[in-house]
């Protein structure tokens, strides 16, 4: 989550808010660690207090949680009771206000950020709409963006890449049509990408911490693992871009300057796939489940669509896509890592079977039938024995 605070004093009266009949007040505020902000509480005979809000961390002594919000108060020194009425008017305040939405149309909340970056008059038109299903365009102005727009690391993709310690994946075509990926030294991604190369910066997020915040927020929106979300940022010089290929993961690429041209298309040649594809490359995962023989072209059902500074585009898990770069771009590439339901129920029917010493026996070839033929005719039991509650809880701590 993103939490901003320049007007939020102002917007909720902090400055001369009462706290009931306590005597404690607020005087302003200030910026505070962590990305949040702190309200300095005055009480009687000279007592104070700082009641941070921030970001909701498990491990964080929290008084009470809004919405993705914590409100925490330290340095109490056995002020608990008498604090909590002004706790009670701020958290009132805060939950009126929406906090932390600053102007009403910045993307701060978690509960409405996906309404908010695609205009909808809620997240669950995204679900049932969009999620998984169909590309969706969200188009608006840079400022909703908050902090993404505002990190100086994010105002060129030169100083992202000066900022940038992960890996550098490069792309390049040859005069066949053909492309190769391979890793390339920090010491020549510009020179590779002013050679044509599509340049790719790995796990943003962990070098700059909005990126982060981003990820974790987006993951709480969508339902998913803490850690399913990354982020990367491709680069090419203009009027080049990405080849055709479809990723496994869901995407939202977020463009914060220049622009992009996408041509997308819905995959009508695998069904859920499960890794990667950039044709005519292909995978043993691949060919165990369907006959790969995709062209380097774009389906003549394209749609293409160019991506200004400030809009977002939703892609679902494999769709075909391809792009082109404008000069002076910068966009976000977060992608939804999701496990698949196979994945799923196997990785908990591993949890069960390991439980009983027959299946962790170790197997040989030369087994008899007979003991393979008792173990198989367990499995339905076993089967049944996985609930579906439990499955889905899964799916909040897995990622692929």
């Amino acid at each position: 989550m993103l939490l901003h605070g320049r007007k939020l004093a102002e917007a909720l009266g902090l400055g001369s808010m009462d706290a009931h009949a306590s005597g404690w007040r607020c005087r302003g505020a200030r910026a505070g660690e962590n990305g949040g902000w702190e309200f300095p509480l005055e009480g009687p005979d000279d007592q104070s207090v700082t009641l941070s809000v921030a970001t909701y961390v498990d491990d964080r002594p929290t008084w009470r949680r809004i919405g993705d919000l914590s409100l925490t108060y330290a340095r109490l020194a056995g002020n608990e009771e008498r604090i909590r009425p002004v706790l009670d008017t701020l958290a009132d305040a805060l939950e009126r206000s929406g906090f932390p939405r600053e102007d009403g149309d910045s993307v701060h909340s978690q509960p409405s950020l996906l309404s908010a970056l695609f205009a909808l008059p809620s997240p669950e038109a995204f679900f049932r709409d969009s999620w998984s299903q169909a590309p969706l365009h969200g188009v608006g102005a840079l400022h909703r963006l908050g902090e993404l727009s505002e990190d100086p690391r994010l105002s060129s993709w030169d100083t992202l890449q000066d900022a940038h310690t992960g890996e550098t994946i490069g792309t390049w075509v040859d005069e066949e049509g053909i492309p190769t990926e391979e890793p390339i030294p920090r010491d020549q991604v510009l020179s590779r990408r002013d050679a044509g190369w599509v340049t790719t910066l790995l796990h943003v997020e962990r070098d700059v911490p909005v990126v982060a915040q981003w990820c974790r927020s987006l993951a709480r929106a969508l339902g998913t693992a803490p850690d399913s979300v990354r982020c990367g940022s491709f680069s090419a010089n203009p009027g080049h871009g990405v080849c055709k290929h479809w990723d496994a993961e869901d995407l939202f690429l977020v463009q914060l300057r220049g622009s992009k041209r996408w041509i997308i298309a819905p995959n009508q040649d695998v069904q859920h796939p499960t890794t990667n594809c950039l044709p005519p490359h292909t995978s043993r995962e691949l060919e165990r489940y369907s006959t790969p023989a995709f062209g380097t072209t774009m389906p003549a059902d394209s749609t293409t669509l160019t991506l200004n500074a400030g809009d977002v585009l939703y892609l679902p898990r494999a769709t075909w896509h391809t792009t082109e770069d404008s000069r002076d771009g910068l966009s976000l590439s977060f992608a939804v890592s999701r496990p698949s339901w196979m994945e799923v129920v196997l990785d908990a029917l591993e949890d069960h079977l390991i439980q009983e010493p027959a299946w962790r026996e170790a197997a040989w070839s030369a087994a008899p039938l007979e003991k393979i033929q008792t173990l198989l005719k367990r499995l339905p039991t076993d089967w049944r024995a996985l609930d579906p509650e439990q499955l889905r809880a899964r799916l909040q701590r897995k990622r692929r």
